[in-house]
């Protein structure tokens, strides 16, 4: 296991609308992918949600990631960044779009 930063992680939850199909192992692998810098320490689903406002044939789910440095404070502007690497993943390879919130 790696050891634990002394640096702030930062929590950012990302909320999408996926086909009904797809599947939250997906959208860890997408993260990993995007994670060039090992600073994921976690990924997990914190709603679905099928229903009133849903378009049919589509779910929206949402994740928690907790991100953190070993060597430094993550800035806003990397925390954004990587949520971007990540949404433009999501977007790009599953049709997914990313829901206000």
């Amino acid at each position: 296991a790696a050891a634990m930063s002394r640096f702030q992680a930062v929590e950012r939850d990302l909320a999408f609308l996926v086909p009904a199909d797809f599947l939250a192992r997906t959208f860890e692998e997408e993260v990993k992918q995007a994670d060039r810098e090992g600073l994921v320490r976690r990924v997990s689903v914190v709603d679905l949600y099928t229903g009133q406002g849903v378009p049919e044939g589509m779910k929206s789910l949402a994740f928690s990631l907790v991100i953190q440095a070993q060597d430094r404070t993550l800035t806003d502007a990397e925390v954004e960044a990587f949520s971007q690497a990540v949404v433009g993943r999501m977007t790009e390879k599953h049709g997914a779009a990313l829901r206000g919130g």
